[in-house]
């Protein structure tokens, strides 16, 4: 069996059809499941942050202004900046085979937030190399000093 010119043609565009597929899947694999290892998401997915409580601090939204409770005298960028981190936040989840003991004290850290009946509360805990951050998951995220001081009003 002979083919034409235009069905070798058409054979070429099917095999070079084929293989662009074959790699643009192959990257999307190994590059999404490295990134789906390495960070885990704070809060749920899309989450908008209604109000915030942590050690007796709170923050709400009033109309479109945030505001404090204590009065904390932070601008309103600072507490956007604030309320956007925990937002989007990701971090790089515990391995599982670490073991962490003293996990009995942690802080609470309470979201009200627009998507969700029920309040959302994360635990960060302080150990000797840093922070720990247990999330709506369940999950623990390390977290470095730096990126604390961006989560908490101070």
């Amino acid at each position: 069996m002979q083919l034409s010119r235009r069905g070798w043609n058409n054979v070429l565009i099917f095999a070079i059809l084929a293989m662009m597929l074959i790699f643009q899947y192959s990257g999307k694999k190994v590059n999404g499941d490295d990134t789906a290892n390495l960070y885990q998401s704070a809060l749920p997915a899309s989450a908008v942050v209604l109000s915030m409580q942590f050690d007796h601090i709170q923050i709400q939204r009033v109309g479109s202004q945030l505001a404090t409770k204590p009065e904390l005298g932070l601008s309103q960028p600072q507490l956007q900046q604030i309320i956007k981190a925990w937002e989007s936040a990701t971090f790089k989840p515990v391995a599982k085979d670490v073991v962490i003991a003293n996990l009995a004290y942690g802080i609470n850290v309470s979201f009200e937030l627009a998507n969700l009946a029920e309040p959302v509360t994360l635990i960060l805990y302080q150990i000797e190399s840093g922070y720990l951050l247990q999330n709506w998951q369940s999950q623990l995220l390390q977290i470095d000093e730096a990126e604390l001081q961006v989560l908490l009003p101070r």
